[in-house]
This record gives C-alpha cells, sequence and structure tokens, in this order.
C-alpha cells in the first residue's frame, strides 16, 4: 500500500519548515508499505543540502547562479570579474596555471572566495537540515520506506511559477490516481477542495475512497497518546513487530473511512475522525 503525503510549502524565520510533512509522514509510518512525500518545501531543502555537501563542480553551478549580493552574504569574497573567469575556474583552483602569467594572486584569491561560499553553505545546510525537522524524517529515508518525489521541479527550468504550475498539474493526475492513497496537509487541502467545488478537477470516486481510508488510518495513528513523543526510528522499529495485526487494523480503516460523511480534504473530517478515535 502507497500513500503520498502532499505538502504545501511552508516557512519559518530562518528558512523552510517540514513540521507538517514531517507530522504526516510519521502519523502514516505505521499504516502504509510506501511513502512518497510530494513536497516542494522539501525539495527546495534538500537542494540546499545537495550545494553543502556537493563537489567543486556541482557548487560552481549553483554559485553562477546565484546574484552577487547573495554570494557575498554567504560570505564570499570574489573579484569582481570571476564571472568572466568561471568556464576556467576549476582548472586555475586545481593547477597553478596563472602562476605563469604572474596571476598567482588572482588565484588564491579565486580559490579563498570559493572556499569560503563552500564553507557557509554546508554550516546553512547542516542549520537548515536540524531547524526545519528535515532530520527527523532520514530513518525513513535510509529504511527506503520514505521517498522524495521531485514534486514538480526540473533541471531544466529553475522558475518558480513553472515549478508551482508542473506541481499542480501533478496534484490533478494524483486525484485520478486510483493505486495511491493521498494525504494532504491543510494548506493542500484547502486548494483541492477549491479545485473540486469550482469544476477544475473531477477526482476519481475510489482515489477520494481510498484518500478517506489514508486520512482515517493515519489520523487513528497519530490521535494515539503517547505517539507525539515517540521519533520516527522507533516507529520503524514498532512497524515491523506489528506487521501481522496491519492487516486487521487496514481493514478496521477501510470499515471506518466508510463511515465518514465529509471527504477527506473537508475540515468536517477531522472532527468525524476524532469521534472515531
Amino acid at each position: 500500500m502507497k500513500v503520498a503525503v502532499v505538502t504545501y510549502p511552508s516557512s519559518m524565520p530562518g528558512g523552510v519548515s517540514l513540521a507538517s510533512d514531517v507530522e504526516l509522514v510519521r502519523a502514516s509510518i505505521l499504516y502504509a508499505d510506501q511513502i512518497e512525500l510530494i513536497s516542494p518545501g522539501a525539495v527546495m531543502l534538500a537542494s540546499v543540502l545537495q550545494m553543502g555537501a556537493g563537489d567543486d563542480a556541482h557548487l560552481l553551478e549553483v554559485m553562477a547562479s546565484l546574484d552577487d549580493d547573495t554570494l557575498r552574504t554567504l560570505g564570499g569574497d570574489l573579484p569582481d570579474n570571476w564571472r568572466e573567469l568561471l568556464p576556467v575556474l576549476t582548472t586555475m583552483m586545481k593547477t597553478p596555471v596563472l602562476d605563469a602569467f604572474g596571476m598567482a594572486g588572482t588565484r588564491e584569491e579565486l580559490v579563498q572566495g570559493f572556499e569560503a561560499v563552500h564553507d557557509q553553505l554546508r554550516d546553512i545546510a547542516e542549520r537548515m537540515l536540524t531547524e526545519s525537522g528535515a532530520a527527523d524524517l532520514l530513518p525513513g529515508f535510509e529504511a527506503g520506506i520514505v521517498t522524495l518525489s521531485p514534486s514538480g521541479f526540473s533541471e531544466e527550468s529553475s522558475n518558480s511559477d513553472d515549478a508551482v504550475e508542473r506541481w499542480v498539474d501533478l496534484l490533478r493526475k494524483l486525484l485520478h490516481d486510483r493505486t495511491t492513497r493521498l494525504l494532504f496537509d491543510d494548506r493542500v487541502g484547502d486548494l483541492v477542495r477549491a479545485m473540486v467545488d469550482e469544476g477544475d478537477v473531477m477526482p476519481n470516486a475510489l482515489t477520494m475512497k481510498h484518500a478517506g481510508e489514508a486520512a482515517v488510518g493515519s489520523g487513528l495513528v497519530a490521535r494515539l497518546p503517547a505517539f507525539p513523543q515517540v521519533p520516527l526510528n522507533e516507529l520503524l522499529d514498532l512497524r515491523r513487530d506489528l506487521s501481522d495485526p496491519l492487516t486487521r487494523y487496514r481493514a478496521a480503516v477501510s470499515r471506518l473511512a466508510g463511515e465518514l460523511t465529509a471527504r477527506s480534504f473537508d475540515p468536517e473530517a477531522v472532527a468525524e475522525i476524532d469521534d472515531l478515535a
């Protein structure tokens, strides 16, 4: 059984917040076989983490996409004409080619500025990993149970408007996917409700039935008294211990979901699941 957790980008002072992502993934971990995280916020954060962990060639590509003010904020002290030298910067950093032309100082200046940016990006990545909540998801990724969808982003285009449009298109396709159980955060639920009520999309009936089951299956787990304090790695251990009762739980969830009168993305569904709990 596959559950797709779909979340809307959320921010906090200092960066991206994955609080909703973590909450929904943790609630699904005892119910689903596989969880696909469809989260623009997580994808954006992952790109920052890759910058900090990437090699020199990858970082050069990232630096070329940033404006000079952003680079100065990151701590880089590069010469004014560094972009003109970008095509040969990697070679210059590895070999003393400029020394033969009496430009050793320029090479050293480039290398120092480059290393300062790289160090700062590593620090930012480590801080964002912790503060965003992303570190709480790592056991799920490492276990192969949680995967991250590109969520509409592509290497061909970094335009944010294009990415949002592709993400909405992906959401429309998911609403017709009968093989995946959809689980939305509040903001995506509001968007889906508006899309459906305005006739922008006509969800598949079985998709909606499965979404109700996902809401009940994860919602009942999240309402267990001890659940909020249990870290994800312990939930993964518990998941293995509960493999036999899981089949019975899913059958019960399917029956209980049939009692819902509200759609899974309607605010009233929360109260109905509270009653079931």
